[in-house]
């Protein structure tokens, strides 16, 4: 089951918690936590959603991974176009860990000119 816990809303998975309403700040210390079954759920939407929350936290799937810092990709397990591909095209469990505070990174790339940029690619390798 998911609900929304703290004063911004956030999905949290429910794991022995009993008695919590939705929209109501909740004392836990599980990591917000939101996991997705691909090709099952769209990548990009969900890449786009975590991008609009301005989220926090480290997107999974096997092993790559995109860090994410307000909603931009500050850090990746390989080149950030490579993992967006590869997630792009992914099959299996899809995880994303919000963290508290700001991560950092090298890098400042718009998820979405990363969604373009590799559906441009997959376009033309496909001519």
């Amino acid at each position: 089951m998911w609900i929304l816990s703290g004063s911004a809303p956030r999905l949290v998975e429910e794991r022995g918690m009993k008695n919590v309403q939705p929209n109501q700040p909740t004392q836990t210390r599980l990591q917000p936590t939101l996991s997705a079954l691909l090709p099952a759920f769209d990548f990009a939407g969900i890449l786009q959603l975590l991008e609009q929350g301005r989220a926090n936290g480290t997107l999974r799937l096997g092993d790559a991974w995109l860090r994410l810092a307000g909603g931009r990709v500050v850090k990746a397990s390989q080149g950030a176009q490579d993992v967006v591909s590869a997630m792009l095209a992914g099959r299996g469990v899809l995880t994303f860990r919000a963290v508290p505070g700001t991560p950092t990174g090298p890098l400042d790339a718009s998820p979405t000119a990363l969604l373009l940029e590799a559906a441009r690619a997959q376009d033309e390798a496909a001519r």
